[in-house]
């Protein structure tokens, strides 16, 4: 993924769309609690002014992190994300949790567009046969579909 460009503002010197957003999802009670909120498509991270550079770089680490179990204390950053609940609060885990899984998510998406492409000339039989011989998940069977234009119903997609 690309770097994420990081921007330090004061709540208050929020872009209009991040206030908008805020407020209609109540995410905090009020812009002055404002801590971090990644525009993922962006690739930007607006963060408080008043948050130390070491917790910043920590953010990056848990948006960036390879694998879901990035909230899993022996392996993942757990410890980390149980002090940004303790010490930001909900709106600032959260804000960092669901980056994380949009970007993953993403991924999977790429990686699941490059298995389609690359059995698209399999298809045929694959659609035809009574065992297949692929192991399918939701974002496989997303990229199927529309390669495959709906010529086929496959039995469980």
């Amino acid at each position: 993924m690309n770097k994420i460009e990081v921007i330090k503002v004061e709540p208050l010197e929020l872009p209009k769309e991040i206030v908008w957003h805020f407020s209609a999802m109540s995410c905090v009670s009020s812009m002055k609690d404002f801590v971090v909120y990644v525009c993922d498509k962006e690739n930007k991270m607006y963060v408080n002014s008043s948050v130390p550079q070491k917790d910043i770089k920590k953010f990056i680490e848990v948006i960036t992190f390879p694998d879901y179990w990035v909230d899993d204390e022996n392996g993942g950053m757990g410890h980390f994300l149980e002090y940004v609940y303790s010490t930001y609060g909900f709106p600032a885990y959260m804000a960092l949790i669901d980056s994380h899984k949009w970007r993953l998510d993403r991924e999977e998406e790429r990686k699941a567009k490059e298995k389609v492409d690359a059995i698209k000339p399999l298809l045929d039989e694959i659609a035809k046969s009574e065992h297949p011989a692929i192991n399918y998940n939701a974002k496989l069977i997303y990229e199927i579909k529309p390669a495959k234009k709906s010529q086929y119903f496959f039995a469980g997609f």
